[in-house]
């Protein structure tokens, strides 16, 4: 079973830009990558370019075949190792349409549209040039800086709690 999410960003006349992602979607996953690795409004709007996704990495990547998700040839062309942290895209790497990135009126128009389609469990939206996040049911008053979730996590963790997180 995965945990699925949507990654955003918000536009100047309110309105959002988004993105399905299938995997990982907790903050400790998803959360964690975006804050390390996506951390200005040109690096998110260059991911949602690339529609719907199946796993959030590290970089954007290069097209490879959907079924190889993963595993990408060594240099030397004849071992495979993991490649864990490349975005795996819908439509880049397996060729589906109507994955492309969706663009809502503002936030009661993406919660109204994430509820109808069962929406996934976690929402990451940029905005004022910094992450924010929320599970579901999407109250906008549940809204945290993505910092505060990830900083509360690694207290946690320094408690011996886990970090499975919100």
């Amino acid at each position: 079973m995965s945990t699925e999410c949507r990654i955003g960003v918000q536009n100047e006349d309110g309105s959002i830009l988004s993105i399905y992602c299938h995997s990982d979607g907790f903050p400790a996953g998803v959360g964690a990558i975006l804050f390390d690795f996506y951390d200005s409004e040109e690096k998110v709007r260059k991911l949602l370019i690339l529609g719907d996704l199946f796993e959030l990495g590290a970089v954007i990547g290069d097209s490879i075949p959907f079924e190889e998700r993963g595993r990408r040839p060594s240099p030397r062309g004849s071992e495979w190792f993991d490649l864990p942290f490349q975005c795996i895209a819908y439509r880049r790497d397996r060729g589906d349409k109507g994955a492309e990135a969706m663009v809502s009126e503002g936030w009661e128009s993406l919660k109204r549209e994430m509820i109808k389609a069962f929406g996934p469990d976690h929402l990451y939206l940029w905005r004022s040039g910094e992450w924010w996040w929320c599970h579901y049911p999407f109250l906008d008053a549940d809204m945290k800086a993505l910092s505060e979730v990830l900083e509360e996590m690694m207290e946690a963790v320094a408690r011996g709690e886990g970090c499975s997180g919100p």
